[in-house]
């Protein structure tokens, strides 16, 4: 993920002694979003790219928004 984006979202858990993270990205010059995890070392796993009618769309699903 070399584009200019910003983070919009982050949460962190630690379970074991072990922390992650799931961050949610936005590239500035147009409506994607990038979902992205990270180890406790600071590597991102693979990211997910969407554009904003889905990104939505999994937001709606997950908290049952109409």
């Amino acid at each position: 993920m070399n584009k200019k984006l910003k983070l919009v979202y982050s949460a962190s858990t630690e379970s074991d002694g072990v922390k992650n993270v799931l961050a949610v990205f936005k590239e500035s010059s147009k409506n994607t979003y990038y979902l992205s995890t990270m180890d406790g070392n600071g590597h991102f796993g693979p990211g997910f790219e969407m554009n904003q009618d889905t990104f939505t769309d999994m937001l709606s699903k997950i908290f049952e928004i109409n």
